[in-house]
């Protein structure tokens, strides 16, 4: 009996060195959101959420509880976290996951966004945009690619939507590497709209 006390004390603070809590992104978009936390990147599909398990340090105390700070990085294509404390948008914030519990990050909808899909052989080297208030034209030809789109691959990006009674209308031009272009007609955009432009 003697050495069955020391083996269960042993058990015991081996289970409390090591814990996990877990962090659950709840994507309430109908668009892509994406999030990287502890080295790791995910994507969330539109109105669906992921759950990651993440390390906890926990003390050898048996009744403490314990929790590690994580940086979370989280945008969508039509999300990103407001700030309102500096009153701005932003991409990362610290998050704290609490031993044996889940934190619930919701994403909801903030923008809309314009999304290419590159089904070409053929580099995109240009998309501009045409922006319109109310039908009135108050931007043109404003470049938003910041690189190329290579062959296959696709891009989004965020556009301030619509709000109350004030419409935003967005029109867009892209330019492939052959200099051939397409012109996709202005659209008024709603938060959470997602103006899809696939090229083939």
């Amino acid at each position: 009996m003697k050495w069955i006390l020391p083996i269960i004390v042993f058990a015991l603070i081996l289970s409390g060195c090591e814990s996990s809590g877990e962090l659950r992104v709840r994507n309430r978009t109908n668009n892509i959101v994406y999030f990287t936390i502890d080295g790791s990147s995910y994507e969330v599909p539109g109105q669906e959420s992921k759950t990651v398990d993440l390390y906890v340090d926990r003390d050898w105390e048996i009744f403490e509880t314990n929790s590690k700070e994580y940086l979370l990085e989280i945008e969508g294509e039509t999300f990103l976290i407001w700030d309102e404390y500096n009153d701005i948008y932003i991409k990362d914030t610290e998050v704290v996951i609490e031993d044996g519990k889940t934190l619930d990050v919701y994403a909801i909808a903030t923008h809309a966004c314009v999304k290419v899909v590159n089904n070409t052989d053929q580099p995109v080297i240009s998309v501009t945009c045409d922006r319109y208030d109310n039908g009135l034209a108050t931007s043109h030809d404003v470049e938003l690619l910041d690189a190329n789109i290579p062959a296959g691959e696709d891009w989004f990006y965020r556009l301030q939507p619509s709000y109350e009674n004030h419409d935003l209308s967005y029109g867009f031009t892209i330019t492939m590497d052959d200099g051939s272009f397409d012109n996709a007609e202005a659209t008024i955009l709603e938060v959470d709209d997602c103006y899809l432009i696939e090229l083939e």
